[in-house]
């Protein structure tokens, strides 16, 4: 997520019900395999929303939504925030902050902030980008230091050294599932757009 995409309405929680869960907190509803509810008032970026949806319960994430039950649940949810209107949408926890990278090449320019990471593998190179909301690029070197950065130019590199982006490939969840539920991918995606 960018930090400069509009702010939603909302955020949709969700805690999984264990199979022995006698049912929901308070202020969740039940739908398929777990527990929703939205946050109060509007919310600047998916950082901001994950951090308030864990806030309303232990173990309370960004939604996952399972298939059309859950994404019922989710999208009433939704339009019972203060305006009910849809086009401000809802956060939930899926994210085009997939992975790309190629060797034999770099990447160089100003890092940003806390963007240098020793011993790192490839993984976690990209996953630290992934997860930093200025991150669009990173640059491994043979021994390990990532360099994240949110620009940069790209010039051949030996073979060992790799470089790659994040942003703009296949929607997913979080835990790298793809993302099956067709009302919550339009634009801005991550957030719940009307029918």
């Amino acid at each position: 997520p960018r930090a400069s995409w509009p702010s939603a309405e909302a955020a949709v929680a969700r805690r999984q019900l264990a199979p022995q869960a006698a049912g929901c907190p308070n202020g969740f509803t039940a739908a398929g395999g777990g527990c929703f509810a939205a946050t109060a008032g509007a919310v600047s970026a998916a950082r901001v929303a994950a951090i308030e949806c864990a806030a309303l319960h232990p173990g309370a994430t960004l939604a996952r939504l399972d298939g059309p039950v859950e994404e019922a649940a989710a999208a009433s949810l939704c339009s019972g925030t203060a305006s009910g209107a849809p086009g401000l949408g809802c956060w939930i926890g899926a994210s085009d902050r997939t992975c790309s990278s190629e060797p034999a090449v770099a990447v160089t320019g100003p890092p940003i902030e806390n963007g240098l990471i020793t011993g790192a593998t490839i993984r976690q190179c990209c996953d630290a980008c992934a997860s930093a909301p200025d991150c669009a690029l990173f640059d491994l070197s043979e021994a390990g230091q990532c360099t994240l950065l949110s620009h940069g130019k790209t010039t051949p590199a030996p073979k060992a050294h790799r470089a790659g982006s994040v942003g703009g490939g296949s929607w997913g969840w979080d835990d790298g599932a793809p993302m099956g539920v067709s009302n919550w991918n339009t634009p801005p995606d991550r957030k719940w757009n009307g029918r």
